[in-house]
């Protein structure tokens, strides 16, 4: 085959791989715009349960992911901080809204008798559960700890010394014909 021959298929290829890497980065740019954090003025939250309030919903443990809502109704679990001045101020509570009231939303964990004695704002809440991942904020909290950290760094540099190379030491990449 010539070389003049063998352009188009080389384009088309090139073109190919250029339209899956585009789209690949436009999936990972969506992802990462939805799962951008609110500290990050993203709209997403990350919330570790602890406790037993909303025991039969979600465990201690858990990672719910919350998205914040233009507007919020009786039924939605929501995350929310503490009021100011309240007891308990800047607290995460994870629970679901019964009520509204004048003064905010009545909210109570799932497992408990009675409403919470906080009557959170729209402007208290981080968000609306979306997600719930079993377990994976024990995780995350592992990883956060000194054992934790010294473990990962411990792999990945045993991946990387372990990381059998394409190529020795020297060797050329094979040119393109």
């Amino acid at each position: 085959m010539t070389a003049a021959a063998d352009r188009p298929a080389r384009s088309r290829s090139g073109l190919r791989r250029a339209v899956r890497w585009a789209a690949t980065a436009l999936v990972v740019a969506a992802l990462a715009w939805w799962a951008l954090p609110l500290q990050f003025g993203g709209r997403t939250g990350y919330t570790i349960v602890s406790g037993h309030s909303m025991d039969g919903t979600y465990h201690s443990g858990d990672l719910v992911v919350t998205r914040r809502a233009s507007r919020y109704r009786s039924g939605d679990i929501v995350v929310y901080q503490v009021p100011t001045g309240a007891a308990g101020a800047g607290r995460h509570v994870v629970h679901r809204i019964i009520g509204g009231s004048g003064t905010g939303w009545v909210t109570k964990g799932d497992n408990n008798p009675a409403a919470d004695p906080w009557h959170p704002t729209d402007g208290d809440i981080f968000g609306r559960a979306r997600l719930r991942l079993p377990g994976a904020g024990r995780i995350l909290l592992f990883s956060r700890g000194p054992f934790g950290f010294a473990l990962l760094a411990g792999i990945l540099a045993a991946l990387a010394v372990l990381a059998k190379p394409d190529r020795r030491p020297g060797e050329q990449a094979d040119p393109v014909a």
